[in-house]
């Protein structure tokens, strides 16, 4: 089974998508935070992915 990601700019699409239908701050406060946020479901560690 192949483990699929979201990429940063899907995130932000899901956000912007979010903001139309519900509203709320526009906007990216930190985007090394989500960078992150976004990547860290990513991490291998000796060839096997990390649990969280």
């Amino acid at each position: 089974m192949t483990t699929k990601f979201l990429k940063i700019d899907q995130v932000i699409e899901i956000h912007d998508t979010f903001l139309e239908v519900y509203d709320g701050l526009a906007g990216i406060r930190d985007h090394g935070l989500l960078a992150s946020a976004v990547e860290m479901p990513q991490v291998v560690i000796f060839g096997e992915e990390v649990q969280h």
